[in-house]
């Protein structure tokens, strides 16, 4: 309930959305695609909490606060023209929209929950995601965003791909699954992870865009914890596709 209320209070008038705070990649301070999705989701969260066990009044405020968000993020960081999700807006004196075309951001929209995957908007933006971020390099995978110069191995050099990046890219293909045939994508990101890991079998936070090598943090959590839910959401597909029934979340 504190972290509902905390989120209800941590609204700008300005704009409906969350107020500033830093983007998932700990680098920018602004208004976030990503970031107001997960309020939307962690108010959504909170809602059922107090359904089960609380307040319905609570309930009430915590979901209309939530789709107000959500009728936000549709209206002012879906670009019509340009056909993505854009990564946020920041304050310079007026509000500044920041149009990097970032893989959080697409990915934040249906996963958690502010738009389905067969909405054309969020096939859309998946599809400027995959022009812009994926296979930029010699390796594959997915970089961050446009132009990211973090760990760059040289001044001319592609940006780095990341194991997360490119497993949110596997998350859509298999949340967009109707049939066996519609997940080999995913299937071929799932190897492309693993002949990309340690011989321990640890994977790292980025590879090197001309050779593989890992490159920053490894073993990284977030690339695991990545890969496990990745594959847990194919395993799920297959089973609502009736192929078969091996699905346990529970192990």
């Amino acid at each position: 309930r504190k972290a509902g209320d905390f989120m209800l209070k941590f609204i700008d008038e300005r704009t409906g959305l969350p107020k500033e705070s830093y983007d998932l990649w700990e680098e920018k301070l602004g208004v976030f695609t990503f970031t107001a999705s997960t309020v939307y989701a962690g108010l959504q969260a909170a809602a059922n909490f107090e359904k089960e066990f609380g307040s319905l009044a609570k309930e009430k405020k915590y979901r209309k606060t939530a789709e107000l968000i959500k009728e936000k993020i549709i209206s002012d960081l879906y670009d019509e023209k340009k056909g993505y999700f854009i990564k946020g807006i920041c304050y310079n004196n007026k509000i500044v929209r920041d149009e990097v075309v970032d893989a959080s951001s697409s990915y934040g929209v249906f996963e958690y929950g502010i738009l389905s995957v067969d909405d054309e908007r969020v096939k859309k933006s998946m599809e400027m995601f995959k022009e812009k971020l994926l296979g930029n390099n010699h390796v594959g995978g997915c970089i961050r965003y446009e132009n990211d110069s973090y760990r760059k191995t040289g001044k001319d050099a592609p940006s780095n791909p990341w194991i997360i990046t490119t497993l949110w890219l596997a998350e859509y293909y298999v949340n967009l699954a109707k049939k066996k045939e519609d997940l080999e994508p995913a299937v071929k990101i799932f190897d492309w992870v693993a002949d990309h890991a340690l011989e321990t079998g640890l994977l790292p936070e980025q590879l090197h865009p001309e050779n593989g090598s890992p490159l920053s943090v490894a073993p990284l959590t977030w690339s695991h914890a990545g890969f496990v839910i990745a594959v847990n959401k194919y395993l799920q597909k297959l089973e609502e596709l009736g192929i078969c029934r091996t699905y346990n979340p529970a192990g």
